[in-house]
């Protein structure tokens, strides 16, 4: 072979062997482009756009070592950011009381309840007797002079609107009592709805009811908070000039209570014609001592501070004929002001004047209604002589107990 023949050779060869390397790179390079997405990622500058059309932030690349904390959030599938859940680390005794509910809203943490022996003083909400049957530690009772209709409706919703303007925490107190005091009511059948509007209001707080068997028509009930009220209505213990010895000798000695709540307690003359004569008639067969309450008068506020030198409240009644007795025991306290500040006069109608509503009631164990002045009739006492209707509204006696219940608290 000549040696132009042999150069031409090598040169075409020289060509072949350059062109199958380059193809050869070419092929090289497009494969590592197919295996390597993350590389092109790490390139990437422009924001990528979404399947729904709306642009999504590009997330870096993540080393699966330390992706917890490079990384703080992540996008849901909502679009939205969703917080990355990290380990909770829980303490014995945790410092931040709140945690994010389900909801997304702030929650209490529930933490150990600690009971405190003093209690709080109100609540939020009025205390309304609005029951038409009390328990009392497994013992039932019936409340007297319910009413319904719509007159009543009207004075329910008038006095729920009066409740409402009165000073904190009248009406809203924890307890009617103060705590470790005991306390005596006394009175006729007006001062019974208001201290059974005041147990009803309370009974949620009532762990011990006692029916007294030493004096008649008595009973006691003991709170939570270690008080006490002993009840006695319509007794005819207080129609004897012995009314106190009488009490001492059922086990009530003056001296073991706190304070007196007293009530007006019936006339012979007033009483005519009423059930009052059937029951002190029935009393005198069990009730031992010289009982003379057809002329005896019973104790005022005058006889009873004058035995007893503890806090005395005078409660009036809801009829307006117990005016004269209440109007005399506010004088009393006036003339013995000075020497005597712990006496103290309720007025039993100081908020059907202010509601100009009456609400009396003449059933006493059956439904009833609402009676006002127009109600008069031939044959019917008028509407403010009668006791006072509750019913699921609520009534006259829980204002009256209201107020009643701010003294004792202050006892």
């Amino acid at each position: 072979m000549s040696f132009r023949l042999r150069g031409f050779v090598l040169f075409v060869a020289a060509i072949l062997l350059l062109a199958v390397s380059e193809r050869a790179q070419i092929g090289m390079l497009r494969g590592g482009m197919q295996t390597s997405p993350s590389t092109v990622r790490q390139k990437s500058t422009e924001p990528q756009t979404a399947q729904n059309g709306d642009e999504e932030e590009v997330q870096p690349p993540i080393h699966e070592s330390n992706a917890q904390d490079q990384k703080k959030t992540e996008t849901a599938q909502n679009g939205e950011e969703e917080e990355v859940q990290l380990p909770v680390h829980v303490e014995s005794n945790p410092k931040d009381p709140q945690k994010t509910a389900q909801t997304g809203e702030e929650e209490v943490a529930q933490l150990p309840i600690h009971v405190e022996s003093n209690v709080p003083e109100s609540n939020t909400e009025f205390r309304f007797c609005t029951k038409n049957e009390l328990v009392l530690c497994k013992e039932k009772f019936e409340m007297e002079y319910w009413c319904e209709g719509p007159h009543y409706n009207e004075f329910g919703s008038a006095m729920r609107t009066l409740a409402a303007t009165l000073p904190k925490p009248m009406g809203r107190r924890a307890f009617p009592v103060n705590k470790n005091k005991h306390v005596l009511i006394v009175g006729n059948s007006h001062t019974r709805q208001m201290i059974w509007a005041l147990v009803c209001q309370y009974s949620d707080e009532v762990v011990e009811y006692e029916k007294l068997r030493r004096v008649m028509n008595s009973f006691m009930v003991r709170f939570r908070n270690n008080s006490t009220i002993t009840s006695i209505i319509n007794s005819p213990v207080v129609y004897s000039p012995q009314w106190q010895a009488l009490l001492e000798k059922g086990g009530l000695p003056l001296q073991s209570f706190d304070g007196i709540v007293l009530g007006k307690f019936n006339l012979y003359a007033d009483s005519k014609g009423t059930s009052f004569i059937d029951t002190m008639n029935e009393a005198l067969k069990h009730v031992p001592g010289d009982i003379q309450y057809s002329t005896a008068t019973a104790p005022t506020l005058s006889d009873v501070a004058s035995v007893f030198d503890g806090p005395i409240v005078y409660v009036g009644m809801f009829a307006k004929y117990g005016q004269p007795e209440q109007m005399m025991s506010l004088n009393f306290t006036k003339t013995v002001r000075g020497t005597r500040d712990n006496l103290w006069v309720i007025d039993g109608r100081k908020y059907i004047n202010k509601m100009k509503m009456e609400c009396g009631a003449s059933t006493k164990n059956a439904i009833g209604r609402c009676l006002e002045m127009k109600d008069n009739g031939p044959g019917r006492r008028s509407a403010d002589d009668e006791h006072r209707c509750i019913g699921d509204q609520g009534g006259h006696p829980d204002l009256i107990a209201w107020e009643v219940a701010e003294k004792l608290n202050s006892l």
